[in-house]
């Protein structure tokens, strides 16, 4: 979709503002909610509006309006947090980005379900995250997930075996490829009409830091989390208590032990004591869960306190 000049004025002005530290993100988003009229010069409009004079931001500004139309150029969309494409439930969280950057079908980001857990997952953890992946997509709910191995990709690689087009969040910019060992699953998330999110620009390269804001952009594109697997201090448990902070439903799957089953517990376990997450124990809980999601499917409504 081409992106008008007024959008593409104001999101490279929103990233000049920020890259400079002029404003801070909260005083951005309220600028773009309510953006100036300004014609074809939004961007100057946004800037006075920031009480900052163009002359004071011209480089900046004139660096990512040229990221910004190398990335409208190779297919990338270029979002806002005021467009009325930018996604409701990731407008409703008070750290969303500024800006978003998308690939593919755009269609596939009203809130999903994210299905997370530990890097290093056992051989159970990974078939418990790709048959949850595939029975969430057949039942209609966008499976969303960092592109990051373990527990995660195993659901995203469910749900395109199951025809249904997921959400991949990516802690790069989107002009640079995926990893080699997660290459074929991500062109299989863009071949199911799915869509690679990341609120990093160009090319940037993936770093601490971007991966945990890789998992709050993920947390605000879906209505609920589960839980499959991980440590008590896994990464994942970042994703866990982001989603309890911003009222989304959580899940922890806790297979039964007289079936014998060897998986990582801990943050399970620990999700369900300090947060009262819902336990699913088998796949014979999969209709309970689909049916407590049913409330989901509604126009998005921010939370009352974010």
């Amino acid at each position: 979709m081409m992106m008008n000049e007024a959008d593409l004025a104001l999101a490279a002005a929103a990233m000049a503002l920020l890259r400079s530290k002029r404003a801070a993100l909260a005083q951005v988003q309220t600028l773009l909610r309510t953006p100036p009229a300004a014609g074809d010069r939004a961007d100057l409009a946004l800037l006075e509006a920031a009480g900052v004079g163009y002359g004071e931001l011209n480089a900046t500004l004139s660096q990512a309006r040229g990221e910004l139309e190398r990335s409208v150029e190779l297919g990338i969309e270029v979002l806002h947090y005021g467009s009325p494409r930018y996604p409701a439930s990731l407008a409703a969280c008070n750290d969303a980005p500024a800006v978003l950057f998308a690939r593919g079908d755009l269609s596939a980001l009203p809130p999903g379900v994210a299905v997370a857990g530990t890097r290093r997952a056992t051989a159970h953890g990974m078939a418990i995250a790709q048959r949850l992946g595939a029975t969430l997509a057949q039942a209609g709910w966008p499976v969303v997930g960092s592109l990051v191995p373990g527990i995660a990709v195993a659901a995203l690689e469910g749900a395109t075996q199951a025809g249904a087009p997921p959400v991949a969040v990516l802690p790069h910019g989107l002009e640079k490829s995926p990893p080699k060992a997660l290459r074929q699953v991500a062109d299989e998330v863009l071949a199911r009409g799915g869509v690679w999110v990341s609120a990093l620009s160009g090319a940037a390269a993936a770093t601490s830091d971007s991966l945990v804001q890789a998992q709050h952009v993920e947390v605000g594109l879906v209505c609920a989390s589960v839980v499959v697997e991980g440590a008590a201090q896994s990464a994942a448990l970042e994703l866990a208590e982001r989603c309890v902070a911003q009222q989304r439903a959580l899940y922890a799957v806790l297979p039964d032990d007289s079936a014998g089953v060897i998986t990582q517990r801990a943050l399970p376990e620990l999700l369900v004591a300090r947060h009262g997450a819902s336990v699913i124990r088998s796949r014979d809980d999969y209709p309970r869960l689909l049916a407590s999601l049913v409330q989901w499917q509604r126009p998005w409504r921010p939370a009352a306190a974010d």
